[in-house]
């Protein structure tokens, strides 16, 4: 059966406009989750640790803060700003440069206590603007197809902000100077690229609220059973993909005994990669399905990252992580867009069977389970390489420490990616069973469907 129904197509310019934001956010994400644990721990005397549990405690303000900007996005009208989810974004982006300025740019030093309140307000302004504009699919893409490709040009845009944040760390030798890089360019590109992109995407008032609304959302989320496999494997594939982040810089360091410029060219190489890589998976999918295509794409990456705990020190390692980086890369894409597209068909059913849409309270709970894996990922991965004998700072690793920071590197991750694959594999929502549900909602709506 072929998708019958009918509605505008995407432009141009609400590709364009969709993409924009997600380019600082995630030049932002990249001192998060990859420079400060080893600034701040190591370089600034916090202690790795110490930062490692400062980073998490900031994360977990996610489960308060999802809920409600999911709920808000759906619901609430701002004062003085039109629409549904722009607002916000507009306020996610205004904490998100308060805490880029502390960060990123302080006059001084901060103390461990205000490196958690700053973190933790940098991880708030992001949520502020992911939910809502993730919460936009739905709203935007009625198709299945439409779908992947609105969130292929997101996954552009967040792979070319990711880009660019490395061209900057590659330009600058030491980590100080790479993170002010950072802080200038967030500070710059932050309103550029947002209200640029919220001009050109178009959207509408919020809907009223009915009554218990939150507490409904959640007794209809706990029987929507495609939610919680895809949930369940998304946030299994998150913990995958936090963990080399995570120990990135340190395996650059001891296991394969480079500089730490060189992780800058290493990343560019991978998310070059990605780039490269993106629409040829949404091309799969469109053949196969999106839920056979991400896990095709992750059973690809599995073999190709195993190779990395067996590299040499020095320039045979890094010449062969390069190749491990460009490999894997190319996979990307598949986790960056598909999951997301998925999501909306999901929020499909959930309006099918709750009778509205509530498209930000459900990309609300996948932002929770995103939160909770990376959250774990950040704190387990320094932990795991210190209860084997890691010494930070020390010029020279024990055998078990090295063995350990590779293990946390690649080889967990792959286990982790062959849970998400078992889970995704025959996932219920196909392209045909997606369709129906549009027919039907569209009949109930008395109108066709239309992208605002």
């Amino acid at each position: 059966m072929t998708q019958a129904t009918t509605h505008a197509p995407l432009t141009w310019r609400i590709l364009l406009g969709y993409a924009l934001p997600a380019l600082p956010v995630a030049a932002l994400s990249i001192p998060l989750g990859v420079l400060l644990q080893n600034y701040y721990g190591e370089d600034l005397g916090l202690g790795l640790s110490a930062v490692a549990i400062a980073l998490f405690i900031a994360r977990l303000c996610i489960f308060v803060v999802d809920p409600l900007v999911g709920w808000l996005s759906d619901h609430v009208a701002f004062p003085l700003i039109p629409g549904r989810r722009r607002p916000w974004i507009l306020l996610g982006t205004l904490l998100a440069m308060v805490a880029v300025w502390q960060l990123l740019l302080p006059s001084s030093p901060p103390p461990l206590w205000q490196f958690t309140l700053w973190a933790t307000l940098a991880y708030i302004g992001i949520e502020f603007i992911e939910v809502p504009h993730s919460a936009w699919t739905p709203d935007l893409a009625k198709s299945y197809n439409d779908r992947s490709l609105l969130n292929t040009f997101r996954t552009g845009g967040i792979i070319l902000g990711t880009l660019i944040s490395f061209m900057l760390i590659a330009i600058f030798p030491t980590v100080a100077e790479q993170i002010s890089a950072l802080g200038i360019g967030l500070a710059i590109g932050f309103p550029l690229c947002v209200s640029l992109g919220l001009s050109l995407t178009p959207d509408r008032a919020p809907d009223p609220p009915p009554a218990n609304s939150l507490r409904q959302s959640w007794t209809t989320a706990l029987r929507n059973g495609p939610f919680w496999r895809l949930a369940l494997a998304y946030g299994v594939n998150a913990l995958a993909n936090v963990l080399p982040p995570t120990l990135l810089l340190t395996f650059v360091r001891y296991n394969l005994g480079l500089e730490d410029n060189t992780v800058g060219s290493i990343l560019f190489v991978y998310f070059v990669a990605a780039m490269l890589g993106t629409p040829f998976w949404f091309w799969v999918s469109r053949r196969v399905g999106k839920h056979r295509a991400w896990c095709i794409a992750m059973l690809t990456a599995c073999p190709i990252f195993a190779f990395a705990p067996v590299l040499p020190a020095g320039e045979a390692g890094f010449y062969g992580f390069l190749v491990i980086s460009f490999l894997t890369g190319l996979t990307l894409g598949a986790d960056l867009t598909l999951p997301q597209s998925i999501q909306a068909d999901v929020v499909d059913l959930d309006e099918l069977r709750a009778g509205r849409s509530r498209a930000g309270s459900f990309y609300a709970y996948w932002s929770m389970t995103t939160a909770l894996a990376v959250a774990t990922g950040g704190l387990v991965g320094p932990l795991l390489i210190k209860g084997f004998g890691f010494v930070e700072s020390a010029p020279v690793q024990t055998q078990s420490a090295l063995w350990a920071i590779a293990g946390g590197y690649a080889l967990l991750p792959i286990v982790l990616k062959i849970i998400a694959i078992s889970l995704s594999w025959r996932f219920p929502i196909t392209a045909t069973k997606q369709a129906q549900i549009q027919r039907i909602l569209t009949t109930r709506r008395g109108r066709l469907p239309h992208a605002l």
